[in-house]
């Protein structure tokens, strides 16, 4: 497995279990503050998590696919 493919598995396992992207960065995570226990906010709770499901369904069916495939440059 390349080195680019190991990271990018790395950064899915990390994803499912919970941890946030570091896309946004710090100050991003900073701005939201930690006002999380007032239940949800939105009416469309039920869609969204049917939608995460899918995407964490995909995205283990690609690490899958990452383990079981060689690359093909040497």
């Amino acid at each position: 497995m390349t080195k680019t493919n190991q990271i990018l598995l790395n950064k899915l396992v990390d994803i499912s279990h919970g941890k946030r992207s570091a896309v946004f960065g710090p100050s991003a995570m900073k701005k939201r503050g930690s006002i999380g226990n007032l239940g949800p906010k939105s009416l469309n709770i039920s869609v969204r998590k049917r939608e995460n499901d899918r995407i964490e369904r995909e995205n283990h069916a690609f690490a899958k696919r990452l383990f079981e495939n060689r690359g093909s440059v040497p």
